[in-house]
């Protein structure tokens, strides 16, 4: 599956803090204002059901969240942007981590989107974003 990926809203790349696990060490920051988005478009999804979409992030040690879209629709549940690893005050190197949405895609191309809309707290990292056929941790 190919995926091509477009940044919006003040979204820029970067790749000055340490500890990105994208393939190159980049990641996408200036999420921390409404209207800032990453979309990822994927072509070829085998067949439409149940994905999770995996999302790879770094917090500066408070915790955050992000609105998720896929095919324009909005998904009810944020984007949760935790402090997992406890990282302190203003720390991005040691704030990367991983978390995932539940979501349903169609077969053939597909966009899942992570923005940050009115009454979100963006200030992270997005290093990566991948999908898993099944919702993880449900049969």
């Amino acid at each position: 599956m190919n995926s091509s990926v477009q940044l919006a809203g003040g979204a820029t790349r970067a790749s000055d803090v340490k500890g990105a696990q994208s393939s190159d060490g980049g990641y996408v920051t200036g999420l921390n204002q409404a209207g800032a988005s990453i979309t990822w478009t994927f072509d070829g999804i085998p067949k439409a059901g149940k994905y999770s979409v995996y999302v790879g992030y770094s917090v500066p040690g408070k915790d955050g969240n992000a609105t998720l879209t896929f095919n324009g629709t909005p998904s009810t549940y944020p984007v949760k942007l935790k402090n997992w690893t406890g990282a302190t005050a203003g720390d991005y190197e040691k704030g990367w981590t991983t978390t995932y949405n539940y979501v349903e895609l169609k077969q053939g191309p597909n966009t899942v989107s992570v923005s940050c809309g009115q009454g979100n707290q963006c200030d992270a990292l997005i290093d990566r974003l991948w999908l898993v056929e099944g919702w993880a941790g449900r049969s």
